[in-house]
């Protein structure tokens, strides 16, 4: 049976439950998905801080289906923010393939030729020109921008959302004519590349999109393998018992996103 675990590195579970939305409409007949939250962390990743504390609640949250799903590993694994927390360290222990949603976005852009990506909050930046060189795709990146606004502020007013990013799309492009693809990243933009394209002559990606259509694509195709590391690695991962709960600065920021992105229909 093909299974895939989608982990949302956000504490908020209303924003697992919109990944999960995206996750099970392109989903395979048959297959199953599972999701968990962060037990500890920020509401809304956002920052490098909140980068570290999400890796550490990713390897928790793999933990744990470890133990519940004992004979039973997911065929792939979705990390579900936008910064890939976790991603090389649960690469190197888990016994599937582990797709992230900037990770299987850049891939996508990459291929298309010249690209450059378009979030939310100024602190995405480096991270992501971080992410491009370390998954190899920098050599083709033109720039990544983001507008002022965070992921929430995007969130609370969607037409302003619109404008901003469609502006910033079409400067990009005025800096950057020689572009074949822009990503839109973050949980909170889902859907909104659909919403752009007709504007624009080159193909706009909309990470979540990009993200669960990867992880379904691996779990098909993938064998579990063994590793010796496995049991030692869940057994210490378990045992650590530091929780973050109040970690982020504006608490109700999940939950004013998610609540956005039901009221646009992305649910």
């Amino acid at each position: 049976m093909t299974r895939l675990l989608l982990i949302n590195p956000n504490t908020t579970a209303a924003v697992t439950e919109v990944l999960a939305a995206h996750a099970r409409a392109l989903a395979p007949a048959g297959a199953v998905l599972t999701t968990r939250t962060a037990r500890f962390g920020a509401s809304v990743v956002s920052s490098e801080t909140g980068i570290v504390l999400a890796a550490h609640a990713v390897l928790d949250a793999w933990a744990l289906d470890v133990h519940q799903h004992r004979g039973d590993p997911p065929s792939a694994i979705l990390i579900g923010c936008l910064g890939d927390p976790g991603l090389h360290a649960l690469r190197a222990i888990s016994r599937c393939p582990v797709i992230g949603l900037a990770s299987a976005a850049l891939h996508e852009a990459a291929g298309l030729g010249r690209w450059a990506v378009v979030t939310g909050g100024r602190p995405w930046v480096p991270i992501l020109k971080r992410l491009a060189f370390s998954e190899g795709v920098d050599g083709s990146l033109a720039e990544v921008r983001a507008v002022a606004a965070t992921a929430t502020q995007l969130a609370a007013d969607p037409e302003h959302a619109r404008r901003m990013l469609h502006d910033a799309c079409t400067q990009l492009l005025r800096d950057h004519p020689a572009l074949e693809c822009i990503v839109l990243g973050g949980a909170a933009l889902a859907g909104v590349a659909a919403d752009l394209q007709p504007d624009f002559p080159v193909r706009l990606l909309d990470s979540v999109r990009c993200g669960v259509s990867a992880a379904w694509q691996a779990a098909e195709q993938s064998t579990p393998r063994p590793m010796d590391t496995f049991s030692s690695a869940t057994a210490s991962i378990s045992r650590v018992s530091v929780r973050w709960t109040s970690f982020a600065p504006d608490a109700a920021a999940g939950e004013s996103l998610a609540s956005e992105l039901n009221r646009r229909g992305l649910t």
